[in-house]
Formats: structure tokens, C-alpha cells, sequence
């Protein structure tokens, strides 16, 4: 018995057997640099779906970071760039990973998902959207800590006076204003539009929209304002599908 117990102290796992392991078990995940449209950014995938977006200087740093905030080790794997880089499009078909997120973030992210490129909300649609139309202030915190930034597009997410606001990837506003731009939103047609606060509706159309519905094209030659829901209910229209304005009320 005790030449057996010698014989199993000395043996030795081969090589990469704990790491394969690690992987089986989910708790090692994948990432690769990504080129976006403001600059590299490194996006780490799970067994659950795309589970970080971040800037580093370095592997290293990222590896650590993403260590400290998910308890994960991070493995980089360039054969997945293309894959991760259509995930930053909207284009891919791997799921997102928010289990880190409270009920209150998760809900705020997941309506901020909705949002189609080339269009913005304010912060105070995505509190009506989630039924909490007084958390204004702790949407803006939900999506300042948002961890897949891009993959759940928190920069189309604006002020109420139309001002873009800040954004969490680093560069600030800059950034935000650079990604709006890149999917072609006129950045001082926003601040006016967002600013009017008034509802808008294509002239022969049967809905209204919020103004920075940049879904509907609102075109100047055929736009017809209303200062209120009510208003524009009486006309006849109906909320507009994808921004979802609100009824009269």
C-alpha cells in the first residue's frame, strides 16, 4: 500500500490537462483584439456568450482585469476575430453574458438592446421601457457599467437636452459622439430634435415617433410636430413601433 501511495505522489498530469480541465468546466474563456470603429478593443467570450468589451494596454492587463471582475481567466484566441468582430456589429450570433449584472442593470441593458443602429433614446425612455419612469439618474449608473459596451449599444442612449452624455469605455463623450457618427447621425440634428422634446410624424404616415427616431427618416419637408401625445392621438396616429412613444395619458 505504500508503494502504491509513493507511485501516486510522483505521477505527474500531462501537460494542458488542468487547463482542459478548466475549459470543460467553464472557467476558462477565449478573447481577441477587435478592431472597432474607435480603435482596438478586446472582447472575451464564454460558454454563455460574449461576457466582456474593454480597452487595455496589453494582454496582461486585460487577462487581469477581466480575472478581477469575472473570477475567470481569459485565454487569447485569434482565429476568433472575425467571430467576435460581428458580434460588435450587431451582425453575430453569439448570445450575451450579463449574469454579473443585477435584476435592475440586466433590465436597463436589455432594453437598451432594442435600440436600432442609426437611432438614439433618452435616458428617461429606457426608465419608461423598464416600468421604472423615476430612475433616471440609476439608468445613467446601469449604463456606465455596462460590461459589453458595443455588443449592448449604451451609446445610443442620450441626455434629454440632447447632449450625448458620457461613455464608459474610456474616452468619454469623444468616443460616444465618434460611434453615433460612424452610423450616420447628424450629431447637431440630434441635439436639436432631442432638445425640442416634442413628438413628430411624417406628413401622410399614421404614426408618430420621438424625434431622434432616426428609424423613420424624418424628413424636414414633411414633418409634422405635435407638442404632446394627446395631440397627435387626436390626429388619428398611432405610436410608432420602433421608438414606442407614449399613449395620451
Amino acid at each position: 500500500m505504500m508503494e502504491n501511495a509513493d507511485v501516486l505522489r510522483r505521477l505527474r498530469a500531462p501537460e494542458g490537462f488542468l487547463d482542459g480541465v478548466l475549459r470543460k468546466v467553464g472557467l476558462v474563456d477565449r478573447y481577441a483584439r477587435v478592431d472597432s470603429p474607435i480603435g482596438v478593443v478586446r472582447v472575451a467570450v464564454g460558454k454563455h456568450g460574449i461576457s466582456a468589451v474593454m480597452r487595455a494596454k496589453s494582454d496582461a492587463e486585460f487577462e487581469r482585469r477581466y480575472r478581477e471582475r469575472t473570477g475567470r481567466r481569459a485565454e487569447r484566441h485569434d482565429d476568433m476575430v472575425e467571430e467576435l468582430g460581428d458580434a460588435l456589429t450587431g451582425s453575430g450570433e453569439i448570445g450575451v453574458d450579463l449574469r454579473g449584472c443585477n435584476g435592475f442593470q440586466r433590465a436597463v441593458l436589455d432594453a437598451t438592446r432594442t435600440i436600432p443602429a442609426g437611432s438614439v433614446r433618452p435616458y428617461a425612455w429606457i426608465a419608461r421601457e423598464i416600468g421604472k419612469p423615476k430612475a433616471v439618474r440609476a439608468v445613467g449608473t446601469a449604463l456606465a457599467q455596462n460590461p459589453v459596451p458595443l455588443v449592448v449599444p449604451c451609446h445610443r442612449v442620450v441626455r434629454s437636452d440632447g447632449d450625448p452624455g458620457e461613455y464608459g469605455l474610456g474616452a468619454g463623450t469623444r468616443d460616444k459622439v465618434a460611434l453615433l457618427r460612424h452610423e450616420g447621425i447628424d450629431i447637431g440634428e440630434m441635439r436639436k430634435r432631442v432638445s425640442a422634446r416634442a413628438f413628430w410624424a411624417i406628413e401622410g404616415e399614421d404614426t408618430y415617433c420621438y424625434p431622434y427616431c432616426f428609424e423613420q427618416q424624418l424628413e424636414h419637408d414633411r414633418v409634422v410636430r405635435f407638442d404632446s401625445a394627446h395631440d397627435a392621438h387626436r390626429e388619428g396616429l398611432t405610436p410608432c413601433s420602433t421608438c414606442r412613444p407614449p399613449l395620451p395619458g
